[in-house]
């Protein structure tokens, strides 16, 4: 078994669109190595990132506040 995951593949094991991989990538949320031009992600590093719990969708609106000094 290949411990080792291109960006597309990891992608596939959390459930996400393998853009938002490169997006976890540089903001340090998902280690990655590089190899040559290619950076990969170890197996065990995307099934614990996935095992994370988190919200999803938009966070909720917060209502707007009123003027003061009116």
């Amino acid at each position: 078994m290949n411990d080792l995951l291109t960006q597309s593949e990891a992608a596939k094991i959390i459930g996400v669109h393998q853009t938002r991989i490169s997006y976890f990538v540089r903001n340090g949320r998902l280690p990655a190595i590089r190899v040559g031009l290619q950076t990969v992600i170890r197996r065990r590093d995307a099934e614990r990132f996935r095992d994370i719990p988190r919200r999803v969708g938009r966070p909720p609106a917060t209502p707007p506040q009123p003027a003061k000094g009116r």
